[in-house]
Protein backbone atom coordinates (compact mmCIF):
# COMPACT_ATOMS: atom_id res chain seq x y z
CA UNK A 1 0.00 0.00 0.00
CA UNK A 2 0.99 3.84 0.00
CA UNK A 3 1.85 3.72 3.69
CA UNK A 4 4.89 1.82 2.99
CA UNK A 5 6.40 3.39 -0.29
CA UNK A 6 7.95 6.66 -0.43
CA UNK A 7 6.90 9.44 -3.14
CA UNK A 8 7.94 12.34 -4.65
CA UNK A 9 5.99 15.21 -4.97
CA UNK A 10 5.68 17.07 -8.12
CA UNK A 11 3.18 19.46 -9.58
CA UNK A 12 0.48 17.90 -12.37
CA UNK A 13 0.45 19.39 -15.24
CA UNK A 14 -3.01 18.81 -15.79
CA UNK A 15 -4.57 20.13 -12.08
CA UNK A 16 -1.54 22.51 -10.42
CA UNK A 17 -3.95 22.05 -7.35
CA UNK A 18 -3.26 18.29 -7.59
CA UNK A 19 -0.35 16.82 -6.77
CA UNK A 20 1.19 14.47 -8.93
CA UNK A 21 2.72 11.67 -6.54
CA UNK A 22 5.79 9.32 -8.01
CA UNK A 23 7.13 6.44 -6.34
CA UNK A 24 10.91 7.37 -5.31
CA UNK A 25 13.61 5.20 -6.53
CA UNK A 26 15.69 3.89 -3.48
CA UNK A 27 19.47 3.72 -4.96
CA UNK A 28 21.69 0.24 -3.90
CA UNK A 29 24.35 1.95 -1.37
CA UNK A 30 27.73 2.83 -3.52
CA UNK A 31 31.36 2.78 -2.72
CA UNK A 32 34.06 4.76 -4.72
CA UNK A 33 36.92 2.36 -5.38
CA UNK A 34 40.29 3.05 -7.46
CA UNK A 35 40.39 0.09 -10.20
CA UNK A 36 43.82 -1.43 -11.37
CA UNK A 37 42.11 -2.04 -14.83
CA UNK A 38 44.74 -4.92 -16.76
CA UNK A 39 43.70 -4.49 -20.48
CA UNK A 40 44.72 -7.08 -23.39
CA UNK A 41 46.77 -8.16 -25.42
CA UNK A 42 49.32 -7.96 -22.84
CA UNK A 43 47.66 -6.99 -19.27
CA UNK A 44 48.66 -3.76 -19.60
CA UNK A 45 47.77 -1.76 -16.13
CA UNK A 46 46.13 1.11 -15.97
CA UNK A 47 44.52 2.74 -12.75
CA UNK A 48 41.04 4.06 -12.91
CA UNK A 49 40.50 6.72 -9.92
CA UNK A 50 37.00 6.91 -8.13
CA UNK A 51 35.16 4.07 -10.06
CA UNK A 52 31.29 4.12 -8.49
CA UNK A 53 30.31 0.52 -7.76
CA UNK A 54 27.08 -0.59 -6.02
CA UNK A 55 27.08 -2.70 -2.89
CA UNK A 56 24.78 -5.67 -2.61
CA UNK A 57 22.72 -6.34 0.62
CA UNK A 58 25.16 -8.36 1.66
CA UNK A 59 27.65 -5.67 1.57
CA UNK A 60 29.78 -7.50 -1.49
CA UNK A 61 30.85 -5.42 -4.28
CA UNK A 62 28.49 -6.10 -7.75
CA UNK A 63 30.77 -6.59 -10.24
CA UNK A 64 28.17 -5.97 -13.19
CA UNK A 65 27.98 -2.35 -11.41
CA UNK A 66 31.87 -2.27 -12.07
CA UNK A 67 32.31 -3.19 -15.47
CA UNK A 68 29.05 -0.78 -16.37
CA UNK A 69 30.89 1.83 -14.76
CA UNK A 70 33.89 1.26 -16.63
CA UNK A 71 32.13 1.09 -19.69
CA UNK A 72 30.64 4.18 -19.12
CA UNK A 73 33.51 6.01 -18.77
CA UNK A 74 35.03 4.88 -21.95
CA UNK A 75 36.94 1.56 -21.65
CA UNK A 76 35.98 -1.34 -24.39
CA UNK A 77 35.46 -4.44 -22.28
CA UNK A 78 32.79 -6.00 -24.47
CA UNK A 79 32.32 -9.18 -24.78
CA UNK A 80 35.64 -9.67 -21.91
CA UNK A 81 36.58 -12.43 -20.04
CA UNK A 82 36.76 -11.02 -16.52
CA UNK A 83 38.60 -11.60 -13.27
CA UNK A 84 39.81 -10.19 -10.40
CA UNK A 85 43.01 -10.55 -8.27
CA UNK A 86 42.02 -12.02 -5.02
CA UNK A 87 44.28 -10.98 -1.70
CA UNK A 88 42.82 -14.43 0.19
CA UNK A 89 43.52 -16.73 -2.59
CA UNK A 90 46.79 -14.88 -3.98
CA UNK A 91 45.62 -15.21 -7.71
CA UNK A 92 42.73 -13.83 -10.44
CA UNK A 93 39.39 -15.45 -10.01
CA UNK A 94 37.07 -15.77 -12.95
CA UNK A 95 33.82 -13.95 -12.77
CA UNK A 96 32.68 -14.33 -16.40
CA UNK A 97 32.30 -13.13 -19.38
CA UNK A 98 31.15 -9.86 -20.72
CA UNK A 99 27.99 -9.69 -20.25
CA UNK A 100 27.50 -10.80 -16.91
CA UNK A 101 25.10 -12.25 -14.96
CA UNK A 102 23.36 -9.54 -11.87
CA UNK A 103 24.49 -11.95 -9.14
CA UNK A 104 28.23 -12.09 -10.40
CA UNK A 105 29.98 -10.25 -7.40
CA UNK A 106 33.30 -9.26 -5.53
CA UNK A 107 33.37 -10.53 -1.62
CA UNK A 108 33.71 -7.33 0.57
CA UNK A 109 36.45 -9.19 2.23
CA UNK A 110 38.37 -8.37 -1.03
CA UNK A 111 38.22 -4.74 -0.83
CA UNK A 112 41.39 -3.59 1.05
CA UNK A 113 41.83 -0.28 3.23
CA UNK A 114 43.02 1.02 0.26
CA UNK A 115 39.74 0.32 -1.61
CA UNK A 116 41.78 -0.36 -4.60
CA UNK A 117 40.31 -3.35 -6.84
CA UNK A 118 42.82 -5.04 -9.72
CA UNK A 119 40.29 -6.47 -12.86
CA UNK A 120 41.83 -8.44 -15.64
CA UNK A 121 40.23 -8.04 -19.02
CA UNK A 122 41.34 -10.39 -21.71
CA UNK A 123 39.98 -10.67 -25.00
CA UNK A 124 36.98 -12.68 -25.74
CA UNK A 125 35.62 -15.11 -28.75
CA UNK A 126 34.13 -12.87 -31.31
CA UNK A 127 33.17 -15.92 -33.20
CA UNK A 128 31.79 -18.79 -31.86
CA UNK A 129 32.87 -21.23 -34.76
CA UNK A 130 36.49 -20.91 -33.89
CA UNK A 131 35.42 -21.70 -30.10
CA UNK A 132 34.77 -25.17 -30.24
CA UNK A 133 36.57 -28.43 -28.81
CA UNK A 134 36.51 -32.28 -29.96
CA UNK A 135 36.20 -34.03 -27.25
CA UNK A 136 37.36 -37.62 -28.16
CA UNK A 137 36.65 -40.63 -25.86
CA UNK A 138 39.40 -42.80 -27.18
CA UNK A 139 42.30 -40.57 -28.57
CA UNK A 140 44.58 -43.77 -29.18
CA UNK A 141 42.64 -45.79 -31.11
CA UNK A 142 42.29 -43.66 -34.63
CA UNK A 143 42.06 -46.70 -37.12
CA UNK A 144 38.33 -47.90 -35.29
CA UNK A 145 35.32 -45.64 -36.56
CA UNK A 146 32.71 -47.55 -34.75
CA UNK A 147 34.49 -47.32 -31.19
CA UNK A 148 35.22 -43.45 -31.49
CA UNK A 149 32.95 -41.19 -29.83
CA UNK A 150 33.47 -37.66 -30.79
CA UNK A 151 31.59 -34.75 -29.37
CA UNK A 152 31.58 -30.71 -30.27
CA UNK A 153 31.49 -28.74 -27.33
CA UNK A 154 31.66 -24.72 -26.96
CA UNK A 155 34.69 -23.48 -25.18
CA UNK A 156 31.87 -21.26 -22.50
CA UNK A 157 30.72 -24.81 -21.31
CA UNK A 158 34.03 -27.03 -20.76
CA UNK A 159 34.74 -23.66 -18.44
CA UNK A 160 30.97 -23.25 -16.93
CA UNK A 161 31.79 -27.58 -16.22
CA UNK A 162 35.23 -27.43 -14.95
CA UNK A 163 34.19 -24.50 -12.77
CA UNK A 164 30.96 -26.28 -11.26
CA UNK A 165 33.42 -29.36 -10.71
CA UNK A 166 36.22 -27.51 -8.61
CA UNK A 167 34.04 -25.82 -6.74
CA UNK A 168 32.34 -29.53 -5.93
CA UNK A 169 35.57 -30.46 -5.69
CA UNK A 170 36.85 -28.25 -3.03
CA UNK A 171 33.84 -27.84 -1.32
Amino acid sequence: GLQNQIFVQKMNANDPNQPLLIPKVEESPSLIVDVILMLPPDDEKELVRNVKVNLLSSGDISFQSLVQSLKTIGYAIDNAILSYFSNQESMFVWVGNDPLPKKAFIPAHELKESRRLTIRARAGAKNDTFTTMTMSSEANNTNSKSGRRTKERKIGYIIEKVSLWRKLYNG
